[in-house]
């Protein structure tokens, strides 16, 4: 939770708005979810991409979806991504999540997914305070975040009903954003 609010401060603190567009390309990984609902806490979409894409690939989703940052994971994702940022006019900020060497870049600044989600204290939870409250159930961005852990939820209660799999924080996370949507 505490990374999910600070990743929606930094969002916010780099200049993106609510309903302006976040790339992500990243393998499965604890980090995609966090950055997948830290992108929706800031009031901004999600624009997730294949691992699998090419520079051309990416550059046409970047381009379509006018997206203004990209978080990507790995070094290796991040070649064609990079050539995609570069040719595309849209993207103004890159976040590695894992640490990776990186010519200096031209036309984007890149940021440390360490960094972005060091502890935004108390500030991070009053953005999150603040956006929760102006939301509408019919808002996009919060919807899709309160139908995606709502639906983790039930998965697990399906799957293992007499064992509650989701971590004692993501529960508790549910159970605010049920309460505030439904």
């Amino acid at each position: 939770e505490r990374q999910i609010a600070a990743l929606a401060l930094s969002l916010r603190q780099m200049g993106l708005r609510p309903g302006e567009r976040v790339a992500l390309v990243s393998e499965n990984r604890p980090q995609w979810c966090i950055a997948d609902l830290g992108i929706m806490a800031a009031g901004c979409v999600t624009v997730p991409a294949y691992t699998t894409n090419t520079a051309a690939d990416h550059r046409h989703i970047l381009d379509n979806s006018e997206a203004r940052a990209v978080i990507v994971s790995t070094e290796k994702l991040a070649k064609p991504v990079l050539d995609a940022v570069q040719s595309s006019g849209n993207v103004d900020h890159v976040i590695g999540i894992e640490p990776f060497k990186m010519a200096q870049a031209s036309g984007f600044d890149f940021h440390r997914w360490d960094d972005m989600i060091a502890d935004g204290g108390e500030d991070a939870f009053a953005l999150l305070n603040d956006s929760s409250a102006a939301i509408a159930r019919h808002d996009l961005a919060f919807q899709g975040a309160v139908d995606h852990l709502a639906q983790a939820g039930q998965a697990f209660d399906v799957v293992r009903p007499a064992v509650r799999v989701l971590h004692p924080e993501h529960r508790r996370l549910v159970t605010v954003l049920r309460r505030i949507c439904l």
